[in-house]
């Protein structure tokens, strides 16, 4: 038998492998979804100036510069003067288009929808108000939004205008995926998906106000210049193919404030508006029932109608009117820093007094002078009740705050009245829990934040990461699909000393579908049975909402394995390890 040559023996390798390549290229272009390994077949996402004592607007739209006649995806925030959301206000945005057609979408029509998670201070990119709008003819459009609302100044009406643009073509389709109303001690992201219509390598900038701490990440350089940070990323860039790049940001805690992102360059490409995002305070709940045995002389129900326009009164010295229940459509959100209460309403006679007395589960809190004005309907004094010996609670909770009662008492001297028309609960969190999607591990080990699982096999397992849940706490997380089916329980899933949450999943064969998924975190006692995902579910203790302000993620099928593309490689393989055994042999007989 003839020595084979190590010339000959890497001749044969070279050749064996030459034909793994050839099989493995016949079978991906074989396949009906070959495409889909090479192209990203994912669809894009969909400076004012303002006086800030009278409260702050915010509206965006998830592109600057929009194709004829795809939808635009917008959002708005509304703060009162104090910083807080505004859940109820009317509003209406007019849009008129090139050619001088005036759209109105608003509240009142049905057109603009209020988020079920308006009143949720956590990390949400769903903004309070929302709406859809189909552009027509290339040209600009100007966007006209006013809003009424009751503040604590009374009824008030604001107005701001912003545009965007209409193109027939444009070398860089950028879509913006991020927050328009924030809570400032917690870190959120902006996202960015660039479809390239012409191959480019150089710098991608993003600008941002200097007081913004920007989390460190790999092939991002931040620079300060004046008043004003610069995010650059080097990117190659080949047409066709749809890229995505984000930054994780933290906003100096200040509140009522609007702070303004971008444009963002990519060359000599910019976004023709900027981002707009208002900068919100404290969580604020009101007491909505009372004890029918416990009321005030007249209209008690107008004191817990939500209202500050129509109030409760009376003239009766030591008449209390106790107040329970509390309404907000979110969850827990983390540990609570301070609890306080505080009145609207106002007095006639000089010397009378309105005074709040919070009910604990433990029994009544102290007296508290509700500081309201005379004459003219005013929010009084935020009273801190977090600390109210002996019956506040020494640690508050979520179920504290629900469990929050309270008297409200008029001292009055019979001659006027005194009119009480809402009481609120002010909450302020520490870090509401955070809760988003990576990919190739947790953040804390190299993983990237990925909303898009396109590429198998880089892309084909989701590593979910929440930061600031409750150390020592117990949750399950359950993975809901395209369907909204639920897929996959991860159980037992406990939060150690640094307070972050990890779960991961494999999507498997069988198992995962091509779509928009929901991940969903939830206490073990407060398991949903159903089998299908709600966004109402008020067990839900956080749900992640940050791709295309709805949903968690959007996996494709060609980050899915497939039972043939595995077997068809198993079989490829062993193909080319019989061929090179084969033309071997034949070689040492030669």
């Amino acid at each position: 038998m003839r020595k084979v040559k190590k010339k000959e023996e890497i001749k044969l390798f070279i050749v064996a492998l030459a034909s793994f390549l050839m099989l493995v290229f016949c079978i991906v272009a074989a396949s009906p979804d070959s495409t889909l390994r090479f192209i990203d077949p994912t669809p894009a996402n969909y400076t004012q100036e303002q006086d800030f004592t009278c409260g702050v607007l915010a509206i965006n739209t998830h592109k600057s510069i929009y194709l004829p006649d795809e939808t635009a995806f917008i959002g708005i925030a509304v703060l009162d003067n104090e910083g807080h959301m505004v859940c109820d206000a009317d509003v209406t945005l007019t849009i008129t288009d090139p050619s001088n057609n005036a759209t109105v979408l608003s509240t009142d029509n049905g057109l603009i929808k209020v988020s079920p998670q308006c009143c949720v201070y956590g990390v949400t990119n769903l903004p309070d108000y929302y709406t859809n709008y189909t552009v027509g003819g290339v040209g600009t459009y100007v966007m006209n939004l006013t809003v009424t609302a009751v503040t604590a100044d009374g009824t008030e009406t604001k107005s701001i205008t912003d545009e965007f643009s209409v193109q027939n073509s444009v070398d860089f389709d950028v879509a913006r995926d991020g927050p328009t109303r924030i809570y400032p001690p917690v870190p959120y992201v902006m996202n960015f998906t660039i479809k390239a219509n012409k191959n480019y390598t150089g710098l991608i900038r993003e600008y941002v106000p200097a007081s913004f701490v920007i989390t460190p990440q790999d092939g991002l350089i931040v620079t300060t210049v004046g008043d004003t940070k610069i995010l650059t990323w080097t990117r190659n860039l080949v047409e066709g193919e749809t890229y995505n790049i984000y930054y994780e940001f933290d906003a100096p805690d200040v509140s009522p404030y609007l702070f303004t992102l971008g444009a963002l360059e990519i060359g000599s490409f910019k976004e023709v508006r900027q981002w707009m995002i208002a900068s919100d305070a404290e969580v604020t709940y009101y007491f909505n029932d009372y004890v029918s045995s416990e009321k005030w002389w007249k209209l008690p129900d107008d004191m817990v109608d939500g209202a500050t326009g129509t109030n409760a009164y009376t003239n009766v010295p030591g008449d209390v009117e106790l107040l329970t229940e509390n309404t907000c459509l979110g969850t827990d959100l983390g540990p609570i820093d301070t609890v306080k209460i505080r009145a609207h309403g106002y007095y006639i006679q000089a010397g009378d007094v309105v005074t709040l007395r919070p009910v604990f589960t433990l029994g009544d809190g102290s007296n508290y002078d509700a500081a309201i004005p005379q004459t003219t309907g005013a929010w009084g004094s935020d009273i801190d009740i977090t600390i109210d010996p002996p019956n506040a609670p020494l640690s508050w909770t979520w179920s504290d705050v629900q469990n929050l009662d309270c008297d409200v008492e008029s001292t009055d001297s019979l001659v006027g009245h005194v009119y009480v028309g809402k009481v609120e609960i002010i909450v302020t969190y520490t870090s509401p829990a955070s809760w988003g999607s990576y990919k190739t591990g947790y953040p804390d080990d190299s993983g990237t934040q990925c909303d898009q699982f396109v590429i198998y096999p880089e892309e084909h397992q989701v590593y979910m990461y929440g930061v600031d849940f409750a150390s020592g706490e117990s949750y399950k997380v359950v993975y809901w699909d395209a369907d909204g089916t639920k897929r996959m329980v991860d159980t037992g899933v406990t939060v150690a000393v640094d307070r972050k949450l990890r779960s991961t999943w494999t999507f498997a064969p069988g198992q995962a579908t091509q779509g928009n998924w929901h991940v969903t975190v939830y206490y073990p006692s407060d398991y949903p049975t159903g089998d299908t995902y709600s966004a109402s579910d008020s067990h839900i203790v956080v749900d992640d909402t940050s791709y295309s302000s709805d949903y968690s993620f959007y996996v494709s099928d060609s980050a899915i394995p497939e039972f043939p593309t595995v077997i068809a490689a198993i079989a490829v393989c062993m193909l080319c390890a019989v061929a090179y055994v084969v033309m071997r042999r034949k070689a040492e007989k030669g």
